[in-house]
């Protein structure tokens, strides 16, 4: 990520850096076969909700790990809600340019790829373009794939430019947008991120202000709850900011969801354990049929 006044957030246009994971990447199975009859019903099954079983036993309880781990952040409004089209900083990792050695990202995209349940996820480690001292820094991101899209309609005049639509992939979508060297990219990612439109204009000219004056725009923050606090869900409004009607909706959308998954956590989630997790959202995500999507959520 460029070094930008007040990006020091992680939460704010694409986190960096640290925790590597260690050990050895292995293949995840493919997906069981679907009957003709549920194919055709489009139901999705409990089983196909981030079926980590089907992952080797050994990445089974870092898979857990890694989804609990994002569902105490902000990512918990992109998997259990629309709110947020994507979401990251749930893993972050360096590669040494000079020496790169993939091994324990990999091992993370396999567990990525499981980050599936009813057409509406995916997630995926992507890497920023920005080098620092020799050290390129890689991100996870998951994406609310009805939300992405809808994103993409709304917004179709800033990111046609960039090739990109609603059908667009969405890592070609973020990765278009990653590689442009103007304050489009902070516009895009806050685009990407749920963030209110207004808030997205400030923070896209103040970038472009900044660039030229050197001096920092005054600015304050706005912060919504997660289960790992402040400063993960949290975007700049401009000094003296009077909360409007988006600021508004968008808290209350986010406390309804928080609300709903702390008592949800609390049934199935024992303190230093996150063996409970699949049991949370396959619980929270079915329609009481046996359809299990994560718009039956939201």
């Amino acid at each position: 990520m460029r070094r930008i006044t007040i990006l020091g957030l992680r939460s704010l246009y694409a986190g960096a850096v640290v925790v590597l994971l260690g050990g050895c990447a292995t293949a995840i199975s493919q997906p069981a076969r679907q009957s003709p009859a549920t194919l055709q019903a489009g139901v999705a099954r409990a089983e196909d909700c981030f079926p980590f079983e089907r992952l080797p036993p050994a990445l089974h309880s870092r898979a857990n790990d890694l989804l609990l781990n994002a569902l105490d952040g902000e990512a918990l409004y992109t998997i259990a809600a629309d709110i947020k089209p994507m979401s990251s900083g749930f893993y972050s990792a360096q590669v040494t340019v000079a020496e790169p050695d993939l091994q324990a990202v990999d091992e993370v995209r396999q567990i990525l790829r499981a980050w599936t349940c009813g057409g509406e996820i995916e997630a995926a480690v992507h890497p920023f373009s920005a080098v620092y001292e020799g050290r390129r820094p890689l991100d996870a991101a998951v994406f609310n794939l009805p939300a992405l899209r809808r994103m993409l309609a709304e917004h179709q005049a800033f990111f046609g430019p960039f090739g990109v639509s609603p059908f667009t992939d969405p890592m070609v979508a973020l990765m278009a947008i990653e590689y442009d060297t103007t304050s489009a990219r902070l516009r895009g990612y806050g685009y990407f991120f749920g963030y209110p439109d207004y808030a997205v204009d400030f923070f896209a000219k103040a970038a472009d202000e900044e660039k030229g004056s050197r001096t920092p725009v005054a600015r304050e923050f706005i912060s919504l709850p997660t289960m790992r606090g402040k400063g993960r869900f949290v975007y700049a409004a401009p000094t003296g900011h009077q909360l409007n009607a988006d600021d508004i909706a968008l808290r209350a959308g986010v406390e309804k969801v928080f609300a709903d998954y702390q008592a949800r956590r609390a049934r199935h989630i024992r303190e230093g354990s996150s063996a409970g997790v699949l049991a949370l959202v396959r619980e929270w995500f079915d329609n009481g049929r046996g359809d299990v999507r994560p718009s039956n959520a939201w």
